[in-house]
Protein backbone atom coordinates (compact mmCIF):
# COMPACT_ATOMS: atom_id res chain seq x y z
CA UNK A 1 0.00 0.00 0.00
CA UNK A 2 1.33 3.18 -1.14
CA UNK A 3 1.42 6.24 1.68
CA UNK A 4 -1.37 7.76 -0.52
CA UNK A 5 -3.45 5.10 -0.26
CA UNK A 6 -2.57 4.54 3.58
CA UNK A 7 -4.05 8.23 4.15
CA UNK A 8 -6.27 8.21 1.69
CA UNK A 9 -7.91 5.12 3.76
CA UNK A 10 -7.35 6.51 7.17
CA UNK A 11 -9.54 10.07 5.74
CA UNK A 12 -12.25 7.41 4.48
CA UNK A 13 -12.35 5.78 7.96
CA UNK A 14 -13.08 9.19 9.24
CA UNK A 15 -15.61 10.26 7.08
CA UNK A 16 -17.81 6.56 7.09
CA UNK A 17 -18.20 5.60 10.63
CA UNK A 18 -20.56 2.99 9.42
CA UNK A 19 -17.93 0.66 7.65
CA UNK A 20 -15.03 2.04 9.71
CA UNK A 21 -14.41 -1.43 10.78
CA UNK A 22 -14.85 -3.29 7.50
CA UNK A 23 -13.11 -0.94 5.45
CA UNK A 24 -9.62 -2.44 6.05
CA UNK A 25 -10.19 -5.77 5.46
CA UNK A 26 -11.41 -5.09 2.22
CA UNK A 27 -8.81 -2.63 1.25
CA UNK A 28 -6.45 -6.04 1.89
CA UNK A 29 -8.29 -7.85 -0.67
CA UNK A 30 -9.78 -5.67 -2.86
CA UNK A 31 -7.10 -4.09 -5.37
CA UNK A 32 -9.52 -1.26 -6.89
CA UNK A 33 -10.55 -0.42 -3.26
CA UNK A 34 -6.67 0.52 -2.28
CA UNK A 35 -6.56 2.22 -5.98
CA UNK A 36 -10.22 4.18 -4.65
CA UNK A 37 -7.92 5.24 -1.29
CA UNK A 38 -4.84 6.80 -2.96
CA UNK A 39 -7.46 8.68 -5.37
CA UNK A 40 -9.43 9.98 -2.52
CA UNK A 41 -6.67 11.17 -1.10
CA UNK A 42 -4.74 12.96 -4.04
CA UNK A 43 -8.83 14.39 -4.64
CA UNK A 44 -8.35 15.91 -1.12
CA UNK A 45 -5.32 17.58 -1.32
CA UNK A 46 -6.44 19.40 -4.95
CA UNK A 47 -9.50 19.99 -3.24
CA UNK A 48 -8.33 21.52 -0.49
CA UNK A 49 -5.87 23.35 -2.79
CA UNK A 50 -8.37 24.56 -4.89
CA UNK A 51 -11.00 26.28 -1.73
CA UNK A 52 -7.93 28.82 -1.12
CA UNK A 53 -6.93 29.15 -4.54
CA UNK A 54 -7.39 33.14 -5.80
CA UNK A 55 -7.84 31.79 -9.33
CA UNK A 56 -10.30 32.69 -11.35
CA UNK A 57 -11.44 29.47 -11.98
CA UNK A 58 -10.84 27.69 -8.03
CA UNK A 59 -14.20 27.76 -7.67
CA UNK A 60 -15.75 25.45 -9.83
CA UNK A 61 -12.66 23.39 -9.60
CA UNK A 62 -12.88 23.18 -5.84
CA UNK A 63 -16.71 21.71 -6.79
CA UNK A 64 -15.49 19.06 -8.96
CA UNK A 65 -12.99 18.03 -6.87
CA UNK A 66 -15.85 18.38 -3.73
CA UNK A 67 -18.21 15.83 -6.56
CA UNK A 68 -15.33 13.93 -6.75
CA UNK A 69 -14.75 13.09 -3.21
CA UNK A 70 -18.46 12.27 -2.25
CA UNK A 71 -18.57 9.77 -6.15
CA UNK A 72 -15.22 7.86 -4.16
CA UNK A 73 -16.79 8.00 -0.95
CA UNK A 74 -20.61 6.05 -2.65
CA UNK A 75 -17.95 4.03 -4.52
CA UNK A 76 -15.66 2.69 -1.50
CA UNK A 77 -19.15 2.38 0.70
CA UNK A 78 -20.30 0.31 -2.14
CA UNK A 79 -17.78 -2.10 -2.35
CA UNK A 80 -16.74 -2.62 0.86
CA UNK A 81 -20.33 -3.55 1.66
CA UNK A 82 -19.81 -6.18 -0.79
CA UNK A 83 -16.80 -7.12 0.26
CA UNK A 84 -18.57 -8.22 3.44
CA UNK A 85 -19.72 -11.84 3.69
CA UNK A 86 -23.66 -12.79 3.95
CA UNK A 87 -25.13 -13.19 7.26
CA UNK A 88 -26.10 -16.53 7.81
CA UNK A 89 -29.89 -17.35 7.80
CA UNK A 90 -31.12 -18.39 11.00
CA UNK A 91 -31.49 -22.65 10.70
CA UNK A 92 -35.16 -23.58 11.68
CA UNK A 93 -35.67 -25.81 13.90
CA UNK A 94 -37.65 -29.00 13.48
CA UNK A 95 -39.67 -30.27 16.32
CA UNK A 96 -39.52 -33.93 16.56
CA UNK A 97 -42.79 -35.49 17.98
Amino acid sequence: MTPEQRSGLARLMLRLPHVRAALPRAVDVNPLLRELCGDYEVATVASKHWAVSMAAQAPEIAHEYARALLEIEREVELRTVSNEPLPQPPRLQRDVF
